[in-house]
């Protein structure tokens, strides 16, 4: 989940990398979740994607040779309006192949996301509730520091209704793609940050049968 002053919070992502969608355009079908919060299976609200270091045009690379993208949900309903943004994030085959998602690509779309925030490697196959990490960022005159925890076991153990699903290893933790220790996948931008902004980001992340959220906060 993250939570901050309205239209600030992409700050934090072209940040680390990642954009809007290609000239504004999104293809396929939108992705659907149930947030608690009362509004049943709502539509993503936007996708940002890779910028392969070009926030303007980059993600147009990304739709063609695939890599790290995530999908948003924002928190609003009637019973739940905490105003959060809880991410789904996942590394893609490049176009050609149909954007699959690569073996345990829940997992290391989430895991390089976090080493691009952080500037951390991340072993994916190591990672336990007791996993910490911290770093800063910055854009535009907005610098973010995070603190960030992997919490399992918050969501029902399956693979239901999740897409891609095959692609997910019945144990990740003896899969090839997991067993390697994963630097941050792309060189993390240095840049400088706000000072009174508050935010907290949670990505939803799956390894195997089991879900990890990770909570970020800047100061």
């Amino acid at each position: 989940m993250l939570t901050q002053a309205p239209g600030k919070w992409l700050s934090q992502f072209l940040g680390v990398g990642f954009a809007s969608e290609c000239l504004g355009r999104h293809e396929g079908a939108p992705q659907t979740v149930d947030l608690g919060d009362g509004n049943g299976y709502p539509n993503e609200t936007s996708e940002l994607r890779w910028d392969y270091g070009d926030p303007s045009l980059g993600t147009c690379e990304e739709t063609v040779k695939g890599g790290n993208h995530f999908r948003y949900w924002v928190q609003n309903g009637k019973t739940a309006s905490s105003g959060a943004y809880f991410l789904a994030t996942s590394d893609e085959r490049p176009i050609a192949q149909g954007h699959d998602i690569v073996v345990n690509g829940y997992n290391l779309g989430c895991d390089w996301l976090i080493g691009n925030i952080t500037k951390s490697p991340i072993d994916t196959a190591s990672l336990t509730n007791t996993s910490t990490f911290t770093g800063t960022t910055s854009y535009a005159g907005y610098t973010y520091s995070s603190a960030i925890s992997y919490v399992s076991g918050l969501l029902a153990n399956s693979s239901d209704g999740v897409n891609h699903a095959e692609m997910i290893p019945a144990d990740a933790t003896k899969s090839g793609a997991a067993a390697n220790v994963v630097p941050a996948r792309f060189p993390a931008l240095v840049i400088p940050i706000p000072t009174l902004l508050l935010l907290l980001l949670g990505a939803l992340c799956l390894q195997g049968r089991v879900t990890r959220t990770v909570h970020l906060s800047p100061t």
